[in-house]
């Protein structure tokens, strides 16, 4: 029997490659995927570019628009990176049945049983995901799960600084230990920043460092703790796949612009995520034993209070109750201004009702209520938030509402237009931006498109340009772009599909826009087409100027059809 092989995928900068593929005037550029700089807004992905000036994840976007001044900040779209996740995950799959996803970026399968030459089947794996994905990877293999992971990482951190790693490290059987010796301790799979720091302490600063010590010295020195990951240094690795392996929570957090004192504001918001985390348990056909929320006062203050359930849920109430319960213990011991609150339901498993043998009418209460619950998330799901709720569940206040409003707001004219030599044919669109004295042409185009995917493309390009959130007047001579802006979010709670079962044209630029009409505060004005408004007639010059360039990519999104319709309620069995 071959001896065991593993092969590790990790998706290069992963929320940004999947932006660009959305919008290729992104690539190459300083881009961070995260919140706003003055909403106290984290950098979630940054682009090499960016990562070349300083700027990292998890980094303050304040502090990354310090140190690059013209960066580009995308506001995340998961749904994107969902879908995306899901096709590289399927096509790992098919190389493997034994796989294990570990994050929405990284999977991990068995390569043994693959009769190929493993730096050809890297390779093959890496061209598929880059040629048809449009996604960047690395890959590391070795006989170890940790030691594939660890490759992987280490091809990664060897890559030319501002470019995509695409990175394939092999090592081979037998000489994992000469590989690791030389890697900051810090690498090695399972040592977090604490525990790096204990074993600097004692003077272990590499690889080699840790596995120099004998069993019985890290015993005494460290606990058992330390045992597995002195095996893991000196190339003994028996990590394998975990087929089925489960989330053990869900949760959300907000971070809010302004610091909270309005107790019923944080109690709103604590129903909202209460109704979200119930919803995504009943997504996963899953229910939790164990509700918690977490509050971070102004002072950075952190606490976090859980409680046990009497029978195992995903309902929105039992979870909500849970929830507030914990915060008002909370809110009478500190009534202080509260910076973050959180939610989470933990020691989640398979959606089942709890039955008590002996009150067999609280057995059938418990199912009854758990249909319903699935039942009211199907509506949700399908018909918007607001379809049907609660008799005492009350409308967002207008101090909710102020948390996401910027105090001062720039005032910007935006002119767009589009242009299309043949429909479908090469595409070119433009957007000039104004914002007091300031001036700005961006231009964009496909090599196969719409006229009407050109004129969105514009709107697109220019609003996404904005670094933070804008009073904007758009103005185009397309009807088609104001009444898609218009009737955008109406389509979107149907999915993307009309009457007849017939596909919304360009429902993935919509898909685009509506975050952006989220995040400004957009009007949309209709003008006369080559007439005598300059603007508009410079614009539409510059389109037309695009549109005859042979360089542009194609449209990813043409031809596109929307995501299935999911399948209706059952009210009754």
């Amino acid at each position: 029997m071959p001896s065991k092989r593993f092969a590790h995928l990790d998706l290069d900068n992963f929320f940004v490659a999947v932006e660009e593929r959305y919008n290729p005037s992104l690539h190459g550029q300083t881009v961070a995927v995260g919140g706003q700089p003055d909403q106290r807004g984290v950098v979630a992905s940054a682009s090499y570019a960016a990562r070349a000036r300083g700027v990292r994840s998890a980094m303050p976007m304040a502090q990354a628009v310090r140190l690059c001044p013209e960066l580009r900040i995308v506001p995340p779209h998961f749904t994107r990176y969902q879908q995306a996740s899901r096709r590289v995950m399927e096509y790992l799959c098919t190389w493997s049945p034994l796989f294990e996803q570990r994050s929405v970026d990284e999977g991990v399968f068995r390569i043994e049983h693959i009769a190929m030459e493993k730096t050809a089947l890297a390779e093959q794996i890496q061209t598929y995901i880059r040629d048809t994905l449009g996604l960047p990877c690395s890959l590391g293999i070795a006989q170890g799960r940790a030691t594939a992971k660890m490759a992987a990482d280490t091809g990664k951190s060897q890559a030319t600084k501002g470019q995509p790693p695409n990175a394939i490290t092999i090592v081979p059987a037998g000489t994992e230990a000469a590989f690791l010796a030389p890697l900051p301790i810090d690498t090695l799979f399972g040592v977090g920043p604490q525990t790096a720091i204990r074993l600097r302490q004692q003077g272990i600063r590499t690889i080699s460092d840790l596995a120099q010590w004998n069993d019985a010295d890290l015993l005494h020195t460290f606990g058992r703790w330390c045992l597995p990951l002195a095996a893991l240094s000196r190339g003994h690795d028996t990590s394998d796949v975990e087929i089925g392996r489960q989330r053990q929570s869900v949760s959300q957090e907000r971070t809010f612009t302004a610091d909270i004192t309005d107790p019923q504001v944080l109690t709103q918001q604590i129903r909202r995520q209460a109704r979200a985390v119930s919803r995504r348990l009943w997504t996963l056909g899953q229910q939790g034993k164990v509700v918690r929320i977490k509050v971070r006062w102004a002072d950075f203050v952190t606490l976090t209070r859980q409680v046990a359930l009497a029978a195992p849920t995903y309902e929105e109430a039992t979870v909500t109750n849970a929830a507030l319960d914990l915060f008002n213990t909370l809110w009478h011991q500190k009534a202080a201004p509260v910076r973050l609150i959180g939610l989470g339901v933990d020691q989640i498993g398979e959606l089942t009702p709890q039955l008590d043998l002996w009150q067999p009418q609280t057995a059938a209460r418990l199912t009854r209520d758990t249909q319903l619950a699935a039942t009211l998330s199907q509506l949700k799901s399908r018909f918007g938030e607001t379809a049907i709720r609660w008799g005492d569940e009350t409308n967002t206040s207008h101090q909710e509402e102020l948390l996401m409003t910027t105090p001062h707001q720039p005032t910007v004219t935006l002119y767009t237009d589009g242009a299309c030599r043949g429909n479908p044919g090469v595409a070119g669109f433009c957007s000039i931006l104004l914002a007091g004295e300031r001036r700005r042409i961006l231009t964009g185009g496909y090599a196969r498109s719409t006229n009407n995917r050109a004129e969105l493309s514009a709107v697109l390009l220019g609003l996404e340009a904005l670094k933070m959130p804008c009073v904007v007047t758009v103005y185009t001579d397309s009807t088609y772009v104001i009444a898609a802006a218009k009737n955008c979010r109406e389509l979107q709670q149907r999915h993307w599909w009309q009457s007849g079962h017939v596909a919304v044209p360009n429902w993935d630029l919509l898909e685009r826009l509506i975050p952006l009409l989220d995040q400004h505060q957009v009007a949309f004005a209709k003008v006369q087409g080559h007439a005598t408004d300059q603007l508009n007639n410079e614009c539409d010059r510059e389109a037309v100027a695009a549109s005859h360039r042979n360089d542009w990519p194609f449209d990813p999104g043409y031809g596109r059809t929307p995501p299935p319709l999911p399948e209706p309620p059952h009210l009754f069995e």
